[in-house]
């Protein structure tokens, strides 16, 4: 059991990593301003790539989903990182609005809320 939450937890984590990575993408894009020169497809294309997992066809397995976070990763963690989960997703809105900001630390990079 502990081997199988061991992979669930390193699951949940890559998925969280990989949402962070296309903010770091997204803020790059927008201070450069290389968002401005983007066609409509490409727009499209990138709100796609940002909402996908929360799609209706999509969400059933999604750790933004409360009942598959708990499935999955069981009711002492489930709850809290997918509470934890949801909260990153609110930095879609955050870096449009140029309220993140990207800061070094000694642990690596941190993103924080203006």
């Amino acid at each position: 059991m502990k081997i199988q939450c061991q992979s669930l937890l390193r699951a949940f984590f890559c998925k969280a990593s990989e949402f962070i990575c296309k903010i770091d993408d997204l803020n790059s894009i927008i201070k450069s301003g290389e968002i401005n020169d983007f066609s409509l497809d490409q727009l499209k294309e990138l709100n796609k790539s940002l909402f996908e997992e929360i799609y209706s066809e999509n969400y059933e397995e999604s750790f933004a989903n409360p009942e598959y976070a708990v499935k999955t990763l069981g009711e002492e963690y489930g709850k809290i990182l997918c509470y934890i989960y949801t909260k990153n997703r609110g930095m879609i809105r955050n870096v449009y609005m140029g309220e993140i900001r990207r800061s070094s630390s000694s642990n690596g990079i941190v993103y924080t809320d203006l």
